[in-house]
């Protein structure tokens, strides 16, 4: 029984990372939006970015553009 508590809550922290990533690429994708399609290029490479505005600069192009480069 020990080890499936472990999965359990194993399980239910990754599932809360993944929800908190999730909540921040929304917010980062609301500013991006604003930002011309080569900007956003630029994010979606740049390094030191977080994953998050990464993503949401990833997204955004496939939204506004229908691919990302």
């Amino acid at each position: 029984m020990g080890i499936f508590n472990v999965l359990k809550k194993g399980a239910e922290i990754y599932a809360n990372e993944i929800r908190k990533l999730s909540e921040q690429v929304e917010k980062e994708k609301e500013k991006m939006y604003t930002l011309s399609r080569d900007e956003l290029i630029k994010e979606a490479k740049k390094e030191g970015n977080t994953q998050a505005r990464k993503m949401a600069a990833m997204l955004v192009l496939k939204e506004l553009y229908g691919k990302n480069d």
